[in-house]
């Protein structure tokens, strides 16, 4: 099920039901049998179930307790997954980092760490007890898929139904913009891509429906998320170096590439603050007020779309042709 709502009139259905999909498609790429790469399982079940907190948030305004929960459970089981994600994400962070911030000498002097990660991710992917925490994961995520049986009926349907939310978890961003600008914290830029990643997730929802009032601002978003994101990951590698300096490489070649992230670090944070600034420029009420506009005016032009007319069911049979005389 694609990740869109395309009918105004049942938001209600459409949301869980999404919700489901999200976390069926999460089991079955886990699942011990799904014949697929383990990173690229791994890495995809996080997307699903982010994708599904996603619509949890945008609903939290009108499922009650039901809300609290739930979120809980997906976001442990999201936090299990990212233990395992980490590994392959340390390894394509450093890559980026040498490529882009790096030269020549710096790729030969930094290969022993590339080899001390690459040999971690191995030995991790490798062990039993990984394939066994991703079963674990996998059942746990299976069994949740009915999670949307147990919400209470949702009191409203179509912009109603979802407005709320996306007023919430926008006002959210703009308070995680302001706390990221002021305190200029690794924690608080990785707050700031949570919500800017949210923020993707609910326009991207809504795309189907209100077309290029979402598309531009959703391509903005996924931007400003993957520098938010690369940001996070150089930090993961910080710590891991900064904790492990003899096992992976002699101190210069730590030091050297300590620098290319700190360098890396602020240009990213300074261009993600630009960027955030742009993207939570309006007020929040105004924000899904033009939403709410946008969402109005293509219904209008929906209904004035002309209807195709229906089939024919009448069948004709073709003519038989005479022969020539």
């Amino acid at each position: 099920m694609a990740y869109k709502l395309k009918n105004r009139a049942s938001v209600s259905a459409d949301l869980p039901a999404i919700v489901q999909d999200k976390l069926q498609t999460a089991a079955k790429g886990l699942s011990s049998g799904a014949g697929t790469d383990q990173d690229r399982a791994v890495h995809e079940a996080r997307k699903s179930v982010k994708r599904a907190r996603a619509v949890l948030r945008l609903l939290k305004p009108v499922l009650g307790g039901a809300y609290a929960t739930d979120n809980a459970t997906l976001g442990e089981l999201g936090r299990q997954l990212s233990k395992i994600r980490d590994s392959a994400a340390l390894l394509e962070i450093f890559d980026h980092l040498v490529k882009k911030e790096g030269d020549g000498a710096d790729r030969e002097d930094m290969a022993p760490i590339r080899q001390g990660l690459a040999s971690e991710k191995q030995a991790l992917a490798s062990r039993q007890s990984t394939r066994k925490t991703l079963d674990r994961i996998a059942h746990s995520l299976s069994a949740k898929t009915t999670l949307t049986k147990s919400w209470p009926a949702l009191p409203c349907d179509g912009w109603q139904a979802i407005a709320p939310g996306l007023q919430r978890t926008y006002r959210q961003g703009r308070r995680a913009l302001r706390t990221a600008a002021k305190k200029h914290t690794p924690d608080s830029f990785h707050e700031l891509r949570k919500r800017v990643k949210d923020h993707f997730f609910h326009l991207d929802l809504l795309t189907e429906i209100l077309g290029e009032a979402t598309k531009s601002r959703a391509a903005e978003c996924k931007d400003l998320e993957q520098v938010l994101g690369d940001d996070h990951n150089s930090v993961l590698l910080q710590e891991r170096l900064r904790e492990n300096k003899k096992k992976y490489a002699g101190r210069p070649a730590v030091r050297s590439l300590l620098r290319l992230i700190r360098s890396s670090q602020r240009n990213a944070r300074g261009r993600s603050l630009s960027a955030a600034k742009t993207l939570y420029k309006a007020k929040p009420s105004a924000f899904v007020e033009q939403l709410g506009k946008a969402w109005n005016e293509s219904a209008a032009v929906t209904a004035r779309k002309p209807r195709k007319p229906a089939a024919s069911s009448r069948t004709t049979t073709p003519r038989k042709k005479q022969s020539a005389a």
